[in-house]
């Protein structure tokens, strides 16, 4: 499905005088980096477990009790206070749906360039989460819990497997038919990452910046609770997005000025056009 979705994104790259250029080529591209990413996410940290690299839960752990958190009592609370619980629980769920929210606004007002740094974001931030997951493997909160509080309000629904992770690392599971599925990676949480990436792609809508530092705040707050994880890493989680968003926009710059070099001879590739980088194109022909 992905050789097809590249190569029908190729043919509308090459030049041609349709005018359905701008309608056809932008949302194939977002399709084919959407389902690139994901199918990186779903398959690759789960095969990647097989390296069985030492444990760090007790080091981790151990950082998050040496700053006073602890996972149990934070369980305690929750369970009674149902209501915060199940604020926590819908915020938790929102990292898709943002992700669907951002890319059809940006499409939908012609960010293309903004986009492109959002999906790059994106990419490098689950690139980095599935690689430091591999350096410094964690079964996650839940293998320290009691077992008997499963089925509580407060257990952890999104966290790690850790019958599944554990049979990966000592090669009892090999057959990924039915998976793989979500929650694999606990240091660090792509969750948390993944909430900073949003706050930051909904800042150029004015009116959306308050709203979305809220339900992303929220939702890192939850990603300790209902992904199960340990509070360094949702702290692991927003450095990788701070430096996912260097790297996307340093890069997503010096990839359009190289572009827009190109412009002024026969391009060799199309391109949608971009109202922002029309503006500023023409703000600096004035100076």
């Amino acid at each position: 499905m992905l050789a097809v979705l590249a190569g029908l994104c190729f043919a509308l790259c090459l030049p041609s005088g349709s005018r359905m250029r701008d309608r056809l080529t932008g949302p194939l591209q977002t399709c084919v980096a959407v389902v690139a990413i994901l199918d990186f996410t779903l398959v690759f940290p789960w095969q990647a477990q097989a390296f069985a690299l030492p444990l760090v839960d007790d080091t981790v752990r151990g950082i998050d009790l040496a700053l006073g958190f602890d996972h149990v009592a934070w369980m305690r609370w929750l369970d009674a206070n149902p209501g915060i619980q199940a604020v926590l629980d819908v915020s938790y769920r929102c990292m898709i749906p943002q992700m669907v929210v951002v890319i059809g606004l940006y499409a939908a007002s012609g960010r293309y360039r903004a986009l492109d740094r959002y999906l790059a974001a994106f990419a490098i931030a689950i690139f980095l989460t599935s690689i430091l997951s591999i350096a410094a493997p964690t079964r996650g909160i839940v293998a320290f819990l009691d077992p008997a509080w499963r089925g509580t309000p407060s257990w952890p629904h999104g966290a790690t497997d850790v019958a599944a992770y554990d049979a990966l690392r000592s090669g009892a599971l090999r057959d990924l038919s039915g998976r793989p599925e979500l929650g694999i990676i606990s240091f660090p949480s792509f969750h948390a990452a993944s909430a900073v990436l949003s706050a930051w792609s909904f800042w150029v809508f004015p009116s959306l910046r308050l709203p979305a530092i809220v339900l992303d705040g929220i939702m890192s707050i939850a990603t300790v609770g209902c992904g199960g994880h340990y509070a360094m890493d949702v702290a692991a989680g927003h450095l990788v997005a701070g430096v996912a968003i260097l790297l996307a926009v340093r890069g997503s710059d010096l990839g359009y000025r190289l572009l827009d070099r190109l412009a002024g001879s026969p391009a060799l590739l199309y391109r949608p056009t971009d109202p922002s980088a029309r503006v500023a194109t023409a703000e600096r022909a004035t100076r």
